[in-house]
């Protein structure tokens, strides 16, 4: 599937130097932010999302110019997406895939931050999650790093828009609308990537 991708687009970016592992996730994702901030300086705004999701891009353009530029008014460094508060820091060994060892974050709860699967970020944001990033003890969960104990650091907001982003749910529970427009913008792929598409652009509003 990648290799047809690049053959028909040549949209893939390649990284070099570590294994794509969930245990390295953290490195892929400050190599996109660099990335982002070389070759799209212009981009006002950046959705990350991961591959087994789905995204309404004219949806993400209208909700932007309807809600998420006004609430830019007091900090133009901000993400938006489903934020994540009091997450404990798993402190069970056996749970590998989410363990962090005390020194590399001694905290008792992560910083509030936003679900991995899909989040907005501004310009603003991604400069200062790269300009910052050096100042912290990396650990592996990227988005508790870049979105939360990062992101602390930077001083940069959060503004959370649970329907507007489903990570988890199915679409089915996430079906509002306002101004005639559905508020769902990006979801998990849980009925596979074509079939999922095809239903979240075809939501309607009563």
């Amino acid at each position: 599937m990648l290799r047809e991708e690049q053959a028909n687009f040549g949209d893939l970016v390649f990284i070099h130097g570590f294994e794509d592992t969930y245990h390295n996730l953290h490195f892929k994702m400050h190599a996109a932010f660099n990335w982002n901030k070389a070759f799209c300086p212009q981009a006002k705004w950046t959705l990350k999302i991961d591959n087994d999701m789905v995204a309404n891009l004219q949806r993400l353009d209208f909700w932007i110019e309807e809600k998420f530029k006004k609430e830019l008014i007091t900090n133009k460094a901000t993400i938006f997406g489903r934020p994540f508060i009091y997450s404990p820091r798993v402190t069970d060994e056996t749970n590998y895939k989410y363990y962090v060892s005390p020194d590399d974050y001694a905290g008792k709860y992560y910083p509030p931050y936003m679900s991995g699967p899909s989040y907005l970020l501004t310009r603003e944001a991604i400069s200062l999650i790269l300009h910052y990033a050096s100042q912290v003890r990396a650990i592996h969960l990227e988005d508790a790093l870049f979105t939360g104990i990062i992101a602390r650091k930077a001083n940069i907001s959060h503004c959370g828009h649970w329907s507007k982003f489903n990570t988890f749910e199915n679409m089915s529970d996430n079906l509002g609308c306002e101004e005639c427009v559905p508020l769902l913008i990006t979801t998990v792929a849980h009925q596979g990537v074509n079939k999922t598409y095809k239903e979240l652009n075809n939501i309607a509003c009563l």
